[in-house]
Formats: structure tokens, C-alpha cells, sequence
């Protein structure tokens, strides 16, 4: 009926809302430097993406999850979101059933286990982070060189995700569901210092690789964008336009200009 796709239409305009204002909370208001950047940015994605943790408490409170049908997604969504102790955890199941493949269970749990986090409140630099990581990323780059995975291709798949393999990633666009978490989960597997400055690049990519070109960008992909390339203007302006909701730029400008982010962008 008419009112349900009203009432649907203005869920969705919550939802875009909340997603472009805790956007702009993080780049604009919160400004992460590098490193802590991408810890914000995935909880960001992780906020956004509810129907993922229902999805794994349906799946784990089935009689036998391991034979679930979206076993194997649920495991592969926590990687893509960095939720590496909740991905072990569901994957011990499989193992604990298999102990011919206890080994190679094992080597998997070994690489996810070990997987360095920036620590912003500790004493370890960006750099000592980054070599740290690219170790790891080394690891994990042998582990397929050596088809240590290759009697298990769930493994192996999610080893290729590991080292930032981007058709790999692509080959989940139905379990990333948008173009910017392929973005974060990019960054998380070979960019996780990304500077602010770098953002835009990464971002203008990840959409043309999601999207491909057989479909133009929504507005809200538009105001993202603006958003990651630190554009305020842009996407005041095209809130304004696409939301028709002047309560939110109000908002939004105010909040900005609280935090003297509108003193060097002066609104037109």
C-alpha cells in the first residue's frame, strides 16, 4: 500500500541519515589520524551492518550450525569486518568435527589469531604497526603460495581475503552489501594505515569496483563520496537536495560549525 512504501521511505531516510552523520563524525569531528582511522571506520560499517549479527545468531542457535546453509557466510562476514575472535569461534565448530583437518584448522585460527590491530593508546609508532602487519600479511601470502589451504576451499578463500585479494573480495559483494564496506574491508587487508588524504582514492575505486558500470550512483553514494573526499560543502549541499529534510543540514551545519570545521568552508 501507499503508506507502507511511505513508512519504508522514511526508514530508509533514517537510516541514509544515521549513516552520513556518524560518517561525518568520524572524518570531521572525531578526525582519526592514520591507524586509527580504519579502527573507526570499521566500527562505523559494523554499526550499519545489524542483519550480519542477526544472521550468525540464527545460524548458531540452529541444531547443527556447522550444516547450516550460511555457515560458511557467517564466518566469511565477520573476516570482512575484522571480527576475528567471533570468526574463530564459529570456525572451531567446523574443526572440532573434522580432526583429519585439524592441522590445517589450526594454521587458519594461527593467521586470524595473530592478525595485528593498531593500538592507538599504546606505545607502538605507525611504522612498528605497519612492519608488524606486513609480517603477518608475508605470512599469510605463503601460506597460499604453498597451498597450505588447498584441501579446503573455504579456507583458502578466506586466506585469499586475508592477503586483500580484490576479485576474491568482489566475489562477496552480496555479503558486503555496499560499495563502501568493500571499501573498509580493502583497507583493512592492504591499507590499514591509510592516511585521511588517501581516502578519497580508495573510496572513488571501491564504488566504481562495486557498482561496475551498468549502475549510476544513488544520491547517498554521492554524498559518501563527498564526505570521504572531505568535501563539507558537497555534502551539505547534496543532503539538502536528495533528503529534502532541511531539519538535518541544520543539524549538520551546526554541529560542523561548533567544531569550527565551517570556518574553512565558508557555506555559500
Amino acid at each position: 500500500s501507499t503508506k507502507d512504501t511511505q513508512y519504508s521511505n522514511q526508514v530508509s531516510i533514517v537510516l541514509a541519515i544515521e549513516l552520513i552523520w556518524n560518517l561525518c563524525e568520524v572524518l570531521f569531528i572525531d578526525a582519526a589520524p592514520a591507524g586509527s582511522l580504519l579502527l573507526y571506520l570499521l566500527d562505523w560499517v559494523r554499526l550499519h551492518k545489524a542483519d550480519m549479527d542477526e544472521k550468525a545468531r540464527e545460524v548458531l542457535q540452529s541444531e547443527s550450525p556447522t550444516n547450516h546453509h550460511a555457515y560458511w557466510d557467517v564466518v566469511m562476514s565477520f573476516v570482512l569486518q575484522g571480527r576475528m575472535d567471533e570468526a574463530r569461534q564459529v570456525l572451531q565448530k567446523q574443526a572440532s568435527l573434522q580432526p583429519a583437518s585439524r592441522a590445517v584448522y589450526q594454521l587458519m585460527d594461527n593467521l586470524l589469531h595473530k592478525m595485528p590491530v593498531f593500538n592507538p593508546g599504546s606505545t607502538q609508532t605507525l611504522t612498528e604497526f605497519d612492519v608488524k602487519w606486513r609480517h603477518w600479511h608475508e605470512e599469510c601470502d605463503r601460506c597460499l603460495q604453498d597451498n597450505s589451504f588447498a584441501s579446503n576451499r573455504h579456507l583458502e578463500t578466506i586466506c585469499k581475503v586475508l592477503v586483500g585479494d580484490e576479485d576474491t573480495l568482489l566475489e562477496h559483494k552480496e555479503l558486503l552489501g555496499t560499495w563502501y564496506h568493500l571499501l573498509i574491508s580493502r583497507l583493512l587487508f592492504s591499507h590499514p594505515t591509510v592516511k585521511p588524504a588517501e581516502l578519497h582514492y580508495y573510496a572513488q575505486s571501491s564504488m566504481d569496483m562495486f557498482l561496475e558500470s551498468h549502475s549510476a550512483p544513488e544520491p547517498l553514494d554521492s554524498i559518501l563520496l563527498a564526505a570521504f573526499e572531505f568535501d563539507l560543502h558537497q555534502v551539505i549541499k547534496d543532503c539538502s537536495i536528495a533528503l529534502n529534510n532541511w531539519w538535518f543540514v541544520a543539524h549538520l551545519t551546526d554541529l560542523l560549525d561548533h567544531c569550527k570545521l565551517l570556518q574553512s568552508h565558508k557555506l555559500q
